[in-house]
């Protein structure tokens, strides 16, 4: 939150996606892992779709926000250390959604369903909601900007093909979960002939 008072901006959707080095990575994927690109566009063209109209919220962040990384001192502020990953523009609430997920992943060895629910379930913390609240971001995009957040961690922290494929599954998720709340459209599909096991004009209407 204080990281956040110092100065927050507005960027477009394209120019969070350069920042972070998605498209780089993208170009990387797709040379040998067919489904992990297409895992990729999908989570980026939401975040395009979302973001058409408005653009995202960047502020200053520590980058490494993690527990191990803090100590509280005696008058009860923070004492932070470990700033190489420090950034003067990332989307907003960064650090909070690290602060969760790193000891979630390393220290609990969760899975990436039950991380990315933990991620989503802060727009409902009793605690820590106000520091969404304070970003200006409203509770129902929090799931995009986790989604931000995985993207992010994905291009800049890549371990190896375990820890892609870690990534990977958590972005997939996040993906869905942050379009379960979008209208879905109801399409009508008629066939002028339908019959199961038959070919032809039958056989497309049924499989349809």
């Amino acid at each position: 939150s204080t990281l956040a008072a110092l100065g927050a901006s507005k960027v477009s959707i394209a120019q969070v996606f350069d920042e972070i080095g998605l498209n780089t990575y993208l170009s990387l994927v797709r040379v040998n892992n067919a489904t992990g690109a297409a895992i990729l566009q999908q989570a980026m063209a939401f975040g395009a779709e979302h973001f058409a109209k408005h653009k995202v919220a960047m502020t200053p962040c520590h980058g490494d926000y993690a527990p191990w990384n803090t100590l509280e001192l005696d008058d009860g502020n923070l004492f932070i250390i470990d700033w190489e990953y420090a950034n003067q523009r990332a989307p907003a609430l960064t650090d909070l959604f690290h602060c969760i997920f790193m000891p979630a992943r390393y220290a609990r060895h969760l899975p990436p369903r039950e991380i990315v629910n933990k991620l989503l379930g802060l727009a409902t913390n009793p605690t820590l909601s106000s520091t969404i609240t304070a970003s200006g971001v409203s509770k129902a995009e929090v799931p995009v900007y986790v989604l931000l957040y995985l993207l992010g961690q994905l291009a800049s922290r890549r371990q190896g093909a375990e820890e892609d494929s870690f990534f990977l599954q958590s972005i997939q998720y996040a993906t869905v979960r942050a379009g379960s709340d979008v209208p879905r459209k109801k399409v009508l599909v008629s066939a002028y002939a339908c019959e199961p096991g038959v070919g032809s004009e039958p056989g497309v209407g049924w499989r349809m």
